[in-house]
């Protein structure tokens, strides 16, 4: 895989979790459209989105803990 594959995600989640964490929403709310904006979609049905939103659940829950 390349670098930036593995760096995009991973920064992502812990922007949207340290300011979804301060700001007091989701970090879902920035997680999701961030991930899609990055990352994109490479099917027509977007199926991709869920495993964003897989992604942004389980960054969720480490933050809650």
């Amino acid at each position: 895989m390349e670098l930036h594959l593995i760096l995009a995600p991973l920064t992502i989640g812990l922007v949207a979790g340290l300011v979804g964490g301060l700001a007091g929403i989701g970090g879902s709310i920035i997680m999701l459209p961030a991930l899609g904006l990055f990352l994109g979609y490479k099917t027509p049905a977007r199926t991709e989105h869920h495993l964003y939103m897989a992604s942004a659940m389980t960054v969720n829950i480490l933050v809650a803990l």
